[in-house]
């Protein structure tokens, strides 16, 4: 094997590798993406704000509330909860896509770094052989 050879399978290799990381973090965006919206997951969300609000209507009525004020003090407790439930999720969810996005983005970089080396290779043989 030439030099020039190694050289040449040391970049297909490279790009191989950028292509393998691009696409598994396309893959896991999608992936992410699938299970933020399944029905599992909005239905077990759903189940916590019950529950949530079923503990607050004991607490309500243990602490002796007025029977008047507990339908408006529940509807303000469930308004924050459900805004609680959502950013908790999407925070999460956002952090693992653009985490998949970011092994995507090094992927296509790798690709074209080695792509680009690859090409310079080829114009200094080129250049050395005084073809133009």
């Amino acid at each position: 094997m030439t030099l020039k050879s190694i050289q040449r399978q040391k970049w297909a290799i490279l790009e191989l590798l950028g292509v393998f990381l691009c696409g598994v973090g396309l893959c896991f965006a999608l992936a992410f993406i699938g299970a933020n919206y399944s029905e599992e997951r909005i239905a077990k969300e759903k189940q916590q704000v019950v529950v949530k609000m079923d503990e607050m209507k004991s607490a309500l009525t243990a602490a002796k509330i007025p029977p008047e004020q507990i339908p408006g003090l529940l509807q303000i407790h469930k308004a924050a909860l459900v805004s609680e439930v959502t950013h908790e999720h999407f925070i999460i969810s956002s952090f693992f896509v653009l985490l998949s996005l970011l092994v995507a983005s090094i992927g296509l970089t790798v690709i074209l770094w080695a792509k680009l080396r690859s090409l310079q290779g080829k114009t200094i043989v080129a250049d050395a052989a005084g073809v133009t």
